[in-house]
């Protein structure tokens, strides 16, 4: 599975900004309702209608944009965060969903625009909205191919959630695996993705092939080679001549194997 900005779909999704406020009722409250039943257009045209009530025009902003982010509609999506953000500053959500587009385009001096942008008002982000930033940082710096800076900021993302558990902060466990592994640094990848796949069995979510194919990669540059060979038995019968090559020493590149997936689309 490609994980590049899993965090923030699932960050996004729950919504992150505390500058969020109860809808009032009419364009707002409907366009969430059928934004949710994936009704698009038609919450989009009562988006058009709340900002033209003046009704909390930050928000309609941010949802019309995930309303075309939907579609499709990277560009006006982007076009949208960026009013929504202009309306409300402290609209975290919006920073780190205009980000995100600009990462997937491949436009990293964007996305680090952005970030920079919300940096200027970071200081009165809450604990939660602070996370989410931090944790955006991190992909923003991954994306640019800073694994240093991505490391300092996904930490500290990391060590502001405190003890919580939940798929965001696996997913932030899992950039900081990566990180790491760019760093040369393999036992603290190793450390970092163990606490990934740990989070990740305990809210309920099933680890897959490719997370035990990366884990098996972890282990063997840690030196644990049993165990990397354990997990290449329990691995799909697809998946067992690339890992077999691994272990045997001929696989041309171990860097390339870290995120398989990934690294197949890109080809």
């Amino acid at each position: 599975m490609n994980r590049w900005n899993a965090l923030l779909v699932l960050a996004l999704v729950a919504g992150c900004s505390k500058s969020q406020k109860p809808a009032a009722s009419g364009g707002l409250e409907q366009a969430k309702q059928l934004y949710a039943q994936g009704q698009y257009a038609a919450a989009i045209a009562e988006c058009d209608k709340a900002i033209a009530a003046g009704d909390q025009v930050a928000q309609a902003h941010l949802l019309r944009g995930k309303c075309n982010e939907a579609t499709g509609a990277d560009a006006t999506a982007i076009a949208d965060y960026g009013k929504a953000r202009g309306s409300d500053a402290q609209l975290v959500e919006a920073y780190c969903r205009e980000s995100r587009l600009h990462v997937k385009g491949m436009q990293v001096q964007q996305a680090r625009g952005v970030m920079d942008a919300a940096s200027v008002v970071s200081s009165s982000f809450g604990p939660t909205e602070r996370f989410y930033y931090l944790a955006m940082q991190g992909e923003v710096h991954l994306a640019a191919q800073s694994p240093d800076p991505a490391r300092k900021a996904l930490k500290e993302a990391i060590e502001v959630a405190g003890g919580r558990e939940d798929l965001a902060v696996a997913y932030a466990q899992y950039n900081l695996s990566l990180a790491h592994f760019h760093m040369a640094a393999f036992k603290s990848a190793r450390a970092s993705y163990e606490k990934y796949l740990a989070i990740k069995e305990r809210t309920g979510a099933e680890p897959d092939a490719d997370d035990r194919y990366t884990e098996m990669v972890l282990r063997m540059l840690t030196g644990d080679l049993q165990g990397a060979r354990e997990i290449a038995q329990k691995l799909p019968e697809e998946r067992k001549p690339q890992a077999e090559a691994l272990l045997a020493g001929d696989a041309l590149s171990v860097r390339e194997l870290f995120e398989p997936a990934k690294n197949s689309d890109r080809r």
